[in-house]
């Protein structure tokens, strides 16, 4: 994902881009903790901590990821758009799937 996008940013849009990214992670790890992470940390003392540390590493890079996708398939220009779009749409698919 890193490689599609062709055009270099200005410090200025990079941190525009870097700022979106954490918007987006923030919210998508708000939503997450409350759907998924808070009842799995609930379980604390019921299951191990491998356990825990392979039920919780899914839904965090889901939101790395999904972070990471939106940020590009926003900043995408011209021909670039569609597929950053489509890569964005496959990964939110897969967390879905894997949440």
């Amino acid at each position: 994902m890193l490689t599609l996008p062709n055009r270099r940013l200005s410090a200025a849009a990079r941190a525009r881009a870097i700022a979106d990214g954490l918007i987006v992670g923030t919210a998508l790890l708000f939503v997450s903790w409350i759907l998924v992470v808070g009842p799995l940390l609930a379980q604390l003392g019921e299951v191990g901590w491998l356990y825990l540390a392979v039920y919780l590493y899914y839904p965090l890079t889901d939101i790395l990821v999904i972070s990471i996708a939106s940020g590009l398939a926003m900043r995408a220009a011209g021909r670039e758009r569609l597929p950053m779009l489509l890569v964005a749409v496959g990964f939110v698919s897969i967390a879905c799937a894997d949440t």
